[in-house]
C-alpha cells in the first residue's frame, strides 16, 4: 500500500509538473508575442498585403483597379488576425523550450532589445515601406564597402530572413496556384502543374529580388544602430535561442499566409468567372 502511494504521489507530481511546464510556456509565449512586435506584425499584414497587390498592378501596367479592390476585399475578409496570433504563440509555446524561451524574453526586455524591437515595429507600417522604397539607393550608397554592409550576410544567416521569406512567397503562389487551378473549369487555363513550374522556374530570379528587399529592410529599419549595437543582435540571432526563435517564427508566418492564400485564390476565381 504504501508502493502504492508513493507511485500515485510521483504521477500526481508528475502531471502537475507537466501542466505547470505547459503553463509556463505559454505564459512565456504570449510575453514574447506581445513584446517582440509579433502582434503588431500580424495586425499590419492585411495592409501590407494590399500594399503589394496594389504595387504589382501598378507595375504590370494593366487596367486591373477592380480585381485589386476585390482581392482587398477578399483579404479584409480572409484574414484573421486573432487567429494568426494564436497560431504564432501555439508554436512559440509547443516548439521551443522554456529556457529557450526565457531566454528570447530575456533579449526582448534588455534596453538594445526594447530599442530594436521599437525600430522593427515602426518599419512594419505600408507607410514605412513606402518610405524604404524612396530611400533605397540612397541608404545603398551610404552604405556600400561598410561594416555594415558586411555585416548584412551574417544577419541573413542567423535570420534566415532571405530563403524563409522566399519559400513563404514560393508557398504562398503555390497555394494560390492550386486554388485557382481547382476553382476553373476553364480548358484555357493553365493547369496546376504548368503553374508550379512556372513559379519553380522563376525560384533563382525570385530569390534575387527578394535577396534586395530583405537588404533594403535592413539598413533601413536598423540605421539608428550603432554597429556595435547591430553586432549584438546579430550575436542574439546567431545564438541557438535567438536562431530556434527565428526558425519557429519564420515557419508560423508562412503558415499564417497559406490558409487566407487558398482562400483568395478561390475567391479570386469565382469573381473572374462571375464577372
Amino acid at each position: 500500500m504504501v508502493h502504492q502511494l508513493k507511485v500515485l504521489v510521483f504521477v500526481m507530481i508528475a502531471v502537475q509538473s507537466f501542466f505547470i511546464y505547459a503553463q509556463n510556456n505559454v505564459e512565456l509565449a504570449n510575453k514574447i508575442v506581445n513584446r517582440s512586435g509579433l502582434s503588431e506584425m500580424i495586425n499590419q499584414f492585411p495592409a501590407l498585403l494590399k500594399e503589394g497587390i496594389r504595387q504589382g498592378a501598378e507595375q504590370s501596367g494593366g487596367n486591373s483597379q477592380k480585381m485589386v479592390m476585390q482581392i482587398s476585399q477578399i483579404i479584409d475578409q480572409t484574414f484573421g488576425i486573432n487567429e494568426s496570433i494564436e497560431i504564432i504563440r501555439n508554436d512559440l509555446s509547443d516548439q521551443l523550450t522554456g529556457q529557450e524561451l526565457a531566454s528570447v524574453l530575456e533579449w526582448l526586455d534588455s534596453p538594445l532589445g526594447k530599442k530594436i524591437t521599437a525600430m522593427e515595429t515602426a518599419a512594419m507600417t505600408s507607410s514605412s515601406f513606402q518610405d524604404m522604397q524612396s530611400q533605397l539607393l540612397g541608404l545603398q550608397e551610404k552604405y556600400r564597402g561598410s561594416e555594415r554592409e558586411k555585416l548584412f550576410q551574417s544577419f541573413d544567416k542567423a535570420t534566415n530572413a532571405t530563403e524563409a521569406s522566399l519559400e513563404t512567397a514560393i508557398a504562398v503562389q503555390l497555394t494560390l496556384a492550386s486554388a485557382i487551378s481547382a476553382s476553373s473549369d476553364n480548358p484555357q487555363m493553365p493547369s496546376y502543374e504548368d503553374l508550379k513550374k512556372s513559379i519553380e522556374d522563376n525560384r533563382f530570379m525570385m530569390r534575387g529580388v527578394i535577396g534586395q528587399q530583405v537588404f533594403a529592410n535592413y539598413l533601413y529599419t536598423y540605421q539608428q544602430l550603432t554597429d556595435q549595437e547591430l553586432k549584438a543582435y546579430v550575436d542574439f540571432t546567431a545564438s541557438p535561442a535567438g536562431n530556434h526563435y527565428s526558425l519557429v517564427v519564420n515557419e508560423s508566418i508562412k503558415n499564417v499566409l497559406l490558409k487566407p492564400s487558398e482562400v483568395i485564390g478561390s475567391k479570386i476565381m469565382g469573381n473572374v468567372t462571375s464577372g
